[in-house]
């Protein structure tokens, strides 16, 4: 289980290999334990508030059915259904989609994986047969590894942490052009045709650092509220908010 990359909207990427997890994969508690810490490292190094606080997940099962028995299949979807449920309730609403690839071929390993995916987040889920095609959608090459589709190289177990993160993984869409913040701070009024125009564009650009801070307003002394009433007065507030 490691991060590897982002994909074009800056989210971080968590790969699960399944035929790496050896005997974690029958052990509930181990299982979401290793999780949790590795989820928990993303929202305190990978994240970015108000611009990056989701992830993507790319679960990986090459070889699993030649590392685990058919008879650990039980144990297997209750490990997975542990994990959802701390997916679900200690990290709700994180995550955007999963992404099912090298799907062996058994109607029971199919039936198992279905009915662990709980019916409000499968259209979350994804099973792509040409799973590099549809990460291409997703990644920018550099951002993946070789086996993925991508030019980074593959990672052997001991290689994957310290977690890989790489620059521009926006690629394209960090070049089109100036954006609304950009064009504010050389001190010009943009028009339409002079910034960016693509379909993420985050209403976060039009504004400054003081306001996402926002300002306390203190009525508790005539000094206090001389400190924020003309900035106030001075802010796009309704009249009655004024």
């Amino acid at each position: 289980i490691y991060w590897h990359g982002r994909d074009r909207q800056c989210r971080p990427c968590l790969v699960i290999r399944l035929e790496r997890l050896g005997a974690i994969a029958r052990d509930r508690e181990r299982a979401v334990r290793a999780v949790m810490y590795t989820l928990e490292y993303a929202l305190r190094y990978a994240m970015v508030p108000g611009r990056v606080e989701n992830w993507v997940v790319i679960i990986d099962l090459a070889n699993v059915m030649s590392v685990i028995s058919p008879l650990h299949i039980g144990s297997l979807v209750s490990v997975a259904t542990a994990i959802g449920t701390t997916l679900e309730k200690v990290y709700c609403g994180r995550m955007v989609w999963i992404k099912i690839i090298n799907m062996p071929g058994g109607a029971l390993l199919n039936r198992a994986i279905n009915g662990s995916i709980p019916a409000e987040k499968k259209d979350k889920v994804g099973f792509p047969r040409d799973y590099k095609e549809d990460l291409a959608k997703h990644f920018e090459a550099n951002q993946l590894e070789q086996r993925y589709g991508g030019i980074a190289p593959d990672l052997e177990p001991a290689e994957t942490y310290p977690y890989h993160f790489f620059p521009r993984p926006r690629g394209e869409l960090a070049v089109r052009g100036p954006t609304h913040s950009d064009a504010l701070e050389m001190g010009a009024t943009p028009s339409h045709d002079e910034v960016q125009d693509v379909d993420d564009f985050s209403l976060h650009e039009c504004t400054n650092l003081a306001f996402h801070e926002g300002q306390l307003w203190d009525n508790s002394s005539e000094h206090a509220r001389r400190r924020w009433l003309s900035k106030a007065r001075g802010s796009s507030l309704t009249p009655a908010s004024a």
